[in-house]
């Protein structure tokens, strides 16, 4: 297993409560989301590492999120802030991790190599009763744009899915979310495992929540 962040001690601290056996089993490999060399040379020291065709899933899980309430507060900056964490970094790394991907292979857990935008029920347009947080929304709403066409271009190659973790208890949601109860990271990834589990052909290409229930674009 890889994880990956812009430095290794955000990683040292996310995963100081890993059980031994499975901290043995992760490496680490330091990605800046927002430059594309970056996330070039990642994908060359992976290869090194595990060689081609070794990555069975991939989680994108890039977040940036600084609510822009009214049309009159947006700005230049913050929209291209949410789009180069948001949206621009995860396609890149499509583009630099693609080649990476397993073929698919039976009777393994998975057959198919999954690959997973992380996304936000916040990005669906259909669903947008509230309206505010231009920047995020657009981003996140663009993100699924990439997910539906990645699943076009890799075919029946692998299931490509956008996927909504429900609030979590993070730095990102945390200053924003009022009287709503908070999911711990541990209990999403629990939530996010049992969907990937479930995945077949018929999903990739969707945009699902945490529990598997199929999301409006």
């Amino acid at each position: 297993m890889v994880a990956s962040a812009r430095n290794e001690q955000t990683f040292l601290e996310s995963s100081s409560s890993l059980p031994p056996n499975w901290k043995s089993r992760l490496s680490f490999v330091p990605i800046d989301i927002t430059s594309e060399d970056s996330i070039k040379s990642a994908s060359a020291m992976i290869q090194e590492k595990y060689g081609q065709k070794c990555l069975k899933v991939v989680v994108n899980s890039s977040g940036f999120l600084l609510p822009d309430k009214s049309v009159k507060t947006t700005s230049l900056e913050n929209l291209q802030a949410h789009f180069a964490v948001n949206t621009f970094g995860p396609l890149l790394v499509g583009k630099h991790f693609s080649t990476l991907l397993a073929p698919p292979q039976k009777g393994l857990e998975w057959s198919k190599p999954v690959w997973v935008n992380i996304s936000a029920k916040t990005g669906s347009i259909t669903d947008n009763k509230l309206g505010g947080w231009y920047s995020y929304r657009m981003s996140k709403a663009a993100l699924n744009q990439f997910t539906r066409t990645f699943a076009v271009e890799m075919g029946k190659r692998s299931i490509v899915i956008s996927l909504h973790p429900g609030t979590v208890d993070t730095d990102l949601s945390r200053p924003y979310v009022k009287n709503v109860p908070l999911t711990s990271p541990d209990q999403c990834a629990e939530n996010l495992f049992q969907v990937l589990k479930s995945l077949d052909d018929s999903k990739s290409g969707s945009f699902l929540d945490y529990q598997g229930n199929h999301l409006p674009f």
